[in-house]
């Protein structure tokens, strides 16, 4: 007999139920459990079970039957669609009897892939470049948006960065890498810890952000043009004493530019990344500041 059941992709899935009867009842039977596209485990070592190999198994019904309880399908990674478990049992006198396991395995939406710039990837990276102070400058990399169940030329994608101190730009509205994507927000704050106003798309320390949403290819596009500049007279180096803010910037000493890039899809899978960044100081000349003197 054949039955049909589903399960969830990358899920596993216990195949209980199977039962096997034999008249010769302390006949040795040789059991074969094989999947057309995934895996299927035996619960190793099992007691009066003789293991053939990863697949094959022999033993007499009463012990066979209590290992068929505890085998488990895993479908191959990101896999969608019909996949069949095949069962075949040769008892000792060579007779045969085949069975099956449809299994149905539905698609899940799965998150997004982000590749950072130079150096930014993992739980928290260092961006590859010193940066200047006050210098607008290209985001090396460029930061890349994948989404391995997604079709790059249907469905949305949003990307979202932002700086602690310190402006992202793309260019501009109506330039060719970027004509097809929508700008959802561009902001900009002296503060550096403003007060949330978007949980999708703001976080506390984020003194400014960019967020961008289209095609995926469209969206990667126009990343390939992002640029970043550091506010007014910023300067910080991680991993250094000292260093931090001058100028207008209100957080001298402890202050360090970190970049953090949000990537969503349109299922409501999302990947996060961070990126601490250098900025070095340049000397500013220094201010004259010429007052009206009443004469005489």
């Amino acid at each position: 007999t054949d039955e049909t059941v589903s399960t969830m992709e990358d899920v596993t899935m216990m195949l209980g139920g199977i039962v096997l009867e034999d008249v010769d009842d302390r006949d040795m039977l040789t059991v074969t459990v094989e999947a057309n596209h995934g895996t299927v485990s035996w619960k190793w070592p099992s007691p009066g079970l003789r293991k053939w190999n990863d697949t094959t198994m022999e033993s007499e019904v009463m012990h066979m039957n209590r290992a068929l309880q505890s085998i488990a399908f895993v479908p191959k990674m990101n896999f969608v669609g019909r996949d069949t478990v095949k069962i075949q049992v040769i008892d000792k006198a060579g007779a045969r009897m085949n069975a099956s396991f449809n299994i149905d395995v539905n698609t899940v939406n799965d998150p997004p892939t982000l590749t950072g710039p130079t150096g930014c990837n993992g739980v928290l990276g260092t961006y590859i470049d010193i940066l200047v102070e006050d210098t607008e400058s290209m985001v090396n990399g460029p930061l890349k948006m994948q989404d391995i169940d997604g079709n790059p030329t249907v469905g949305n994608a949003t990307v979202t960065m932002r700086a602690r101190y310190g402006t992202f730009t793309a260019s501009g509205k109506g330039n060719k890498e970027c004509a097809q994507v929508l700008f959802l927000k561009e902001a900009a704050h002296v503060d550096s810890s403003p007060a949330p106003t978007s949980a999708k798309l703001w976080r506390p320390n984020s003194a400014s952000f960019l967020s961008i949403r289209g095609l995926l290819s469209e969206v990667n596009k126009c990343l390939v043009t992002l640029k970043y500049k550091p506010s007014a007279n910023f300067n910080a180096m991680w991993g250094i004493g000292g260093g931090g803010a001058t100028g207008r910037v209100p957080n001298p000493g402890g202050a360090r530019e970190l970049w953090t890039f949000d990537a969503t899809d349109d299922r409501g899978g999302m990947v996060s990344t961070s990126c601490q960044v250098n900025i070095q100081a340049v000397n500013d000349l220094p201010i004259i500041t010429m007052a009206a003197v009443a004469g005489n």
